[in-house]
């Protein structure tokens, strides 16, 4: 079966440095975690142990104690971070703690003073131990905050652990109390001997943590001659003969990329220069997501939404997407993303490159690894639609003509964790029009070359890039390395699709190359309004730019009241018709009615239903020819539909 052609080699004198780092192993680490001189190597280096006891999840609570070692001079602030790397969203994690009492070694109590959200001030002696204890409540199940039950618990060192201002942890270690018949697992360096205590050094790497612990199931597996692991924290529909190999397949194809074609050495692959690789899933009965870290990753997934071909997959490409942040933002990232402010916003314009990139190849790497099994060709319709439901939610955003990606990026701090009715209207989601647009650009890089180079050699020479000079990129820094390395001028491009918001043209840049194509099905009625249900009230929630409704006069936040005179009721089932039923059964041109309550006060309005502009419907052409069946193996690895009919 055809593959990807392997991306470009590095010299060498740089394939040489690999394998030395190799016979070195901590060596290779530290090129990986700090290439970059840090920032804070001028400041105080100091030590630092941690223990989280979860032992009291009934009341919600974590307790911690943070113990630092002879401590100079008579005060220290101590202070929580207020965000966690990978998520622009300050959480004010300070807003969880409570009961902070701070004492020296030999146990006598000592004075202190919170003078800021985030800050504690500590009298001490000098050379004198300080010990800290206080308690987390982890009510918020998140990948991003503290989460506690008598069930399980998952946390970030970011949301649970204080250190002092303006100082470096050169070492730190951090000790987990479970209560019986759970086990915690961090992503961290186990000590041995010890089941429950973990270690590493840095700043930046502390803050880079993650840790579950509960009755853990845990599936170890190898990639590149390095162990991984998937763990679950509780019950679910989940098999591992059905799960693991499917993840596993993709993962492998993101070391494949940032390998290229160098060999392994003493069995270990160059491109993974840790000791090992953990994804921890919290399950729940909510939606899924997942924050990456340097050693791991922590996911969230639907505890019964691991059976389906479809739900397994889609769990696929969300432990690929984590596993690719391994190098694109981990190691590959924008030069201002090298040393964080733990106590203010990161901002960056480059996320386009950071999650879009990662976006389109989460897709397409869990493809290229469905083609590695046995059952390839049964995947290739449900994968498609991982494409079609990308292309869907972009359309489905009159913001796409506001917002440019740039902008996006910017501003997500203060809009996209921070969405409300109206934000369809004004913004884009990054990360569904980043990955369509890196569809774009990889497609355009390919038909240059003639499927000679793609976006796959531009990731790799990033890689390359990073460990030669420890060096990251500046906003345009991607765009010139695109031109280097493939020939391809992404200029006009970015004017258009990054920085400007030109329409994406799916057809004439991508699809027609692989033999598919874009429908819009005629009898799809659309009336540009999500409705939401509201203390039994049946509520206008977002009012689309250029939709039905909002020509006919609907806003945010009117109550539907009746449509066509009909009493509308907020859940089905309770009677013999509901709102929902009548809006299903409608057609492009019918119109209908509506009854509406705006601050009380009752209007009604006439909407005429339009064809679902979204509603888009990805198909292969009837007779693809032999050059786009080779375009469409070369890109994904997969069975190109028309072949298979054949």
């Amino acid at each position: 079966m055809l593959t990807v052609r392997p991306p470009i080699r590095p010299n060498t004198d740089t394939a040489r440095r690999y394998a030395l780092a190799f016979i070195r192993p901590i060596l290779l680490t530290l090129v990986l975690l700090m290439t970059i001189p840090d920032a804070n190597a001028a400041k105080l280096s100091t030590e630092a142990h941690y223990t989280l006891n979860m032992t009291h999840g009934a009341d919600r609570l974590f307790h911690v104690e943070c113990r630092f070692p002879e401590r100079t001079g008579t005060e220290t602030v101590l202070t929580l971070p207020v965000w966690s790397p990978g998520s622009y969203l300050i959480r004010e994690y300070a807003k969880n703690l409570s009961h902070f009492e701070a004492f020296n070694s030999d146990g006598d109590t000592l004075k202190f003073e919170k003078f800021a959200k985030d800050r504690w001030r500590i009298e001490h002696k000098d050379g004198d131990d300080l010990v800290v204890r206080y308690r987390i409540y982890g009510g918020e199940l998140t990948v991003r905050t503290p989460y506690i039950t008598s069930l399980r618990a998952e946390w970030q060192t970011t949301s649970v652990f204080a250190a002092p201002l303006d100082e470096e942890l050169s070492a730190w270690t951090i000790r987990t109390i479970v209560p019986k018949g759970w086990t915690s697992d961090v992503i961290a360096t186990k000590i041995p001997g010890d089941s429950d205590t973990w270690r590493g050094a840095g700043h930046d790497r502390f803050y880079d943590t993650v840790g579950m612990a509960g009755p853990l199931t845990t599936w170890p597996f190898e990639i590149g001659g390095v162990p991984h692991r998937l763990v679950f924290d509780g019950d679910g529909n989940y098999k591992q003969d059905e799960i693991l190999p499917l993840v596993a397949a993709g993962m492998r194809q993101v070391e494949k990329i940032f390998r290229g074609d160098m060999e392994l050495v003493d069995g270990r692959s160059p491109a993974l220069p840790v000791d090992d690789y953990g994804i921890l899933t919290v399950l729940d009965n909510q939606g899924g997501g997942g924050l990456e870290h340097i050693r791991g990753t922590l996911l969230l997934w639907e505890r019964w939404s691991l059976k389906s071909r479809w739900d397994r997959m889609r769990f696929a490409t969300l432990c690929v997407h984590e596993y690719i942040h391994f190098w694109n933002v981990k190691s590959i990232r924008p030069n201002n993303f090298y040393h964080y402010h733990y106590d203010q916003e990161n901002y960056t314009r480059n996320l386009f490159e950071i999650e879009g990139f990662t976006s389109y190849y989460d897709v397409l790497l869990t493809g290229r690894g469905l083609a590695t099994l046995d059952d390839a060709k049964d995947w290739v319709t449900d994968w498609l639609k991982l494409w079609e439901r990308e292309i869907q939610t972009h359309e489905g955003y009159p913001g796409k003509d506001v917002q440019n990606l740039r902008e996006a990026s910017f501003e997500a701090w203060i809009k996209f964790y921070r969405r409300d009715e109206n934000y369809a209207n004004h913004n884009i989601h990054y990360y569904r029009k980043g990955a369509l647009v890196a569809a774009l650009l990889d497609a355009s890089i390919r038909a240059q070359s003639n499927d000679e180079k793609s976006l796959d050699d531009v990731m790799h020479q990033l890689w390359v890039n990073h460990l030669d000079t420890g060096a990251g990129y500046d906003v345009d820094g991607v765009r010139d390395i695109i031109v280097d390395v493939t020939g391809f001028d992404p200029t006009e491009f970015w004017a258009r699709y990054v920085t400007g918001t030109d329409p994406l043209p799916y057809d004439d840049l991508w699809l027609k190359r692989i033999g598919f194509t874009l429908e819009q099905p005629e009898d799809d009625a659309w009336l540009g309004v999500d409705f939401a249900t509201k203390h039994g009230q049946v509520i206008c929630k977002t009012v689309h730019d250029g939709g039905p409704a909002e020509a006919a006069g609907l806003s945010n936040g009117d109550e539907l009241v009746a449509i066509d005179g009909w009493r509308v009721l907020a859940a089905s089932g309770t009677a013999d018709w509901n709102y929902q039923e009548r809006i299903t059964a409608l057609d492009p041109g019918d119109t209908m009615t509506v009854t509406l309550a705006r601050e009380g006060k009752l209007m009604e309005r006439t909407l005429t239903a339009a064809v679902n502009p979204a509603k888009v419907k990805l198909k292969p052409v009837d007779e693809p020819s032999e050059e786009q069946i080779a375009a469409f193996r070369a890109w994904c690895g997969l069975p190109h539909p028309g072949e298979m009919d054949e």
